[in-house]
């Protein structure tokens, strides 16, 4: 039951934030191929270093907050889907787990990750902190911590390991992940924009720096 419910959620997120055009452009853009080709080999390499005492109890940076805001939603879902196939294939990761990996540790992230980012620039003021901070810092901590909710309740659901241990060797040490993940995802996204902006799709010049426009 639990891989049917990955299944269903990675197609229901993924049909609920992306958009058809966004594919195409990734699909004719060869220069944002190559970008996505690289991080997704990136994300493959940072899921790598992981810590905890059981093989199904690991904790490790995701970076999907960046990413998405990087490639927009549909060229992260590609990426994390990328670097989880090549982890898989290399022996790192258990197919038989595909559909609750890929709900909790990709599609999840991404899409609360752009539904924070729409939030943010539709209510709030178009501030570069605020985009820093929210955007990037605050969200890369919350999609971390639905992450790893997300996974304890479907290895719960499906029978794969008990409640009691996911308590004692998974949750209660979830919070020591959070300050790293938001750090990491904040401060590349705070180097991209200033020295590759073009490379943040989620990054707009007249919204965030208004005053570029009267020099």
């Amino acid at each position: 039951m639990a891989e049917w419910l990955g299944w269903a959620g990675v197609l229901f997120l993924s049909l609920a934030c992306t958009r058809s055009d966004h594919w195409k452009t990734l699909l004719h853009s060869a220069s944002l191929q190559r970008r996505l080709l690289l991080i997704a080999l990136v994300l493959a390499a940072l899921w790598s270093m992981r810590a905890g005492l059981h093989p199904l109890l690991q904790f490790h940076f995701l970076g999907l907050t960046l990413t998405t805001l990087m490639l927009g939603p549909e060229g992260a879902l590609a990426a994390g889907l990328l670097a989880w196939l090549t982890r898989a294939l290399l022996g790192m990761e258990s197919f038989a787990l595909a559909g609750e990996w890929l709900f909790a540790w990709v599609a999840l992230p991404v899409a609360l990750t752009q539904a924070m980012h729409v939030l943010v620039q539709k209510y709030l003021p178009h501030n570069y902190f605020i985009f820093f901070f929210l955007t990037g810092f605050f969200t890369a901590m919350l999609t971390a911590t639905t992450a790893m909710l997300a996974w304890a309740a479907l290895l719960i659901l499906g029978g794969t390991l008990d409640i009691s241990r996911i308590q004692e060797e998974f949750i209660f040490l979830i919070p020591l992940m959070l300050f790293g993940e938001g750090f990491l995802n904040g401060l590349n996204l705070a180097i991209f924009v200033v020295y590759r902006p073009q490379w943040v799709q989620a990054f707009n010049d007249r919204l965030y720096l208004p005053y570029k426009q009267d020099i």
